[in-house]
């Protein structure tokens, strides 16, 4: 199947009111799904980064003595210079594993090469593996198995290598 006739079915299920689309020519067949989110979920979402900003609020009026220099406040907040984040390039849910019995990609303090699997989001129904970019070491997992996360959200804390 051409990727441009994909592409036209997947239009036709954006544009019209269809939740899922089968296709089945001779010995090929595509199978899309509509990725709905049902209102509770949503719900969830905001009950949840409510949650979330108050304890930024409560953190964010800690006091730090005046006299401490830049870099040991940014040592105190857990703050290091030479992390960096690796974030979600697409909206779906969120894999730690390749599947519900086996060990995840990665766990804190691991090390991995450039192109390295480190996660999986499953998006319309399709595994899209997550690489890293660059060698480095996961400092945090940001994000917890089966969770919906959004385009740009923040999954991994690295520290460069």
């Amino acid at each position: 199947m051409k990727v441009e006739f994909i592409k036209e079915l997947a239009m036709l299920l954006q544009e019209n009111d269809i939740n899922e689309l089968d296709y089945t020519y001779n010995s090929e067949r595509i199978r899309l799904v509509k990725n709905t989110t049902l209102k509770s979920d949503i719900e969830d979402i905001y009950f949840k980064n409510q949650n979330n900003f108050k304890l930024f609020e409560e953190r964010k009026t800690e006091e730090i003595p005046q006299n401490v220099s830049h870099e040991e406040d940014n040592i105190k907040l857990g703050m290091d210079l030479d992390t960096e984040k690796i974030k979600a390039s697409m909206i779906g849910t969120f894999y730690s594993k390749p599947s519900p019995d086996e060990t995840e990609f990665v766990n804190v303090g691991s090390t991995v090469k450039k192109g390295d699997v480190i996660g999986i989001i499953e998006s319309m129904k399709l595994m899209n593996e997550i690489k890293a970019p660059f060698d480095c070491e996961i400092i945090q997992i940001l994000v917890d198995e089966e969770e919906v996360v959004e385009f740009g959200q923040e999954l991994f804390e690295v520290k460069v290598i």
